[in-house]
């Protein structure tokens, strides 16, 4: 892929780049790998595939080895971080693995398959020298940051309700293209992995605040397509809504629908004793205070001199990655931990509510995350 820098980085070219490796040939081959390229600070020395297939004649990779067996990457000692962007059902053994090797871990979402191995993780992690980072990426976006930097204002005085809705026209391609692991709940596929831990970040970051219980359903609308003449059965969640309270006693909702004709985007409102703060589509963000009518304060009309452009790459990934790799490389370097950086410990905590959601939707019922898990 072709990317170009823009101006203001030149100061991070005379620092020492890390050297990074990658697991996985989906989300870390057509996403990551270009955006490390792009960024000055790292180096990416190899990526390896996970289930052996070898690269097609469009994805030849230059100065950058390829392994058709993951663990060959082990061998590289010159690598420093290495990220896991494989299918969840194998974070855990190649987590595990990883650090074993000494490499620090960049995890891709959701982090573990369930809470029992998210602390088996987190336990070895924080008891060697490798440090872990988990992809909630989307922090990093602008219309995130303004509304993190007013909640620690106060603009709103105490948080009393959360309400946190994603709607997308996405029947179409669920009725035509096969869904492959993402339809499999033995490997976490569904939107509450892929979106939802991402939903759960977001609030509970925010509001720098923890889920005390939820009530959910999951729903898979649906279950079969018939595509190329082969039905593929499904049974990972396509739709999902959740309820519950933060510890403080202030309520949230969160759903997602991803089989519609005609979705309205992602809208993201919280609700203070002083006033409201609403983020749409992670762009607009409109702030009103008490007595007062929403306005809008910032419409973020993604400003792409500011970031490398890269062929083929979403702007959104790349004003949130780059970013939050800049993060990493101090984490790595100085060993110095941005407010914003989100850690094996927030993978954790994400695991338990997704963990917490899970089971109410199973035995339909309210769960307490502190019930299941004491050091929550």
């Amino acid at each position: 892929m072709k990317f170009s820098i823009g101006k203001g980085r030149d100061t991070m070219h005379t620092q020492k780049a890390l050297n990074a490796g990658i697991v996985g040939t989906g989300f870390g081959l057509n996403v990551q790998l270009p955006i490390f390229q792009a960024h000055p600070l790292f180096r990416v020395k190899g990526i390896c595939s996970v289930s052996g297939r070898e690269l097609n004649s469009s994805e030849v990779l230059k100065d950058i080895t390829y392994f058709t067996n993951w663990k060959e990457i082990l061998n590289d000692q010159s690598i420093d971080l290495i990220s896991v962007t494989s299918i969840p059902s194998t974070h855990f053994a190649i987590s595990k693995e990883v650090m074993a090797s000494g490499y620090h871990v960049l995890c891709e979402k959701p982090f573990m398959m369930n809470a029992a191995e998210a602390s088996e993780i987190l336990s070895l992690q924080e008891k060697s020298n490798v440090k872990g980072f988990i992809d909630f990426e989307w922090r990093y976006l602008p219309g995130r940051q303004k509304v993190k930097h007013l909640l620690e204002q106060k603009e709103i005085g105490e948080i009393m309700h959360i309400d946190y809705q994603i709607s997308s026209p996405g029947y179409q391609s669920l009725i035509s293209t096969k869904q492959g692991w993402m339809g499999k709940e033995k490997h976490f596929g569904g939107m509450l992995g892929a979106l939802g831990s991402h939903m759960i970040d977001t609030m509970t970051w925010l509001v720098d605040e923890p889920i005390s219980w939820v009530n959910a359903h999951l729903k898979t609308h649906i279950s079969q397509a018939q595509i190329s003449n082969e039905i593929e059965h499904r049974d990972a969640d396509d739709t999902f809504m959740v309820h519950g309270e933060l510890v403080s006693g202030a309520t949230f909702q969160m759903s997602l629908l991803n089989t519609l004709h005609h979705g309205t985007g992602s809208r993201l409102a919280i609700y203070g004793n002083d006033g409201s703060i609403v983020l749409s589509n992670d762009r607009i963000v409109e702030l009103g205070k008490s007595y007062s009518s929403l306005q809008v304060i910032m419409d973020s009309n993604y400003d792409e001199s500011k970031y490398p452009s890269i062929d083929n790459i979403d702007i959104r990934y790349i004003m949130a990655f780059y970013p939050f790799l800049n993060d990493i490389y101090v984490a790595l370097r100085e060993n110095k931990f941005n407010k914003n950086l989100p850690t094996f410990v927030h993978a954790y905590q994400s695991q338990l509510v997704l963990d917490a959601i899970k089971h109410s939707s199973e035995n339909g019922r309210k769960v307490n995350i502190k019930e299941m898990c004491a050091d929550y």
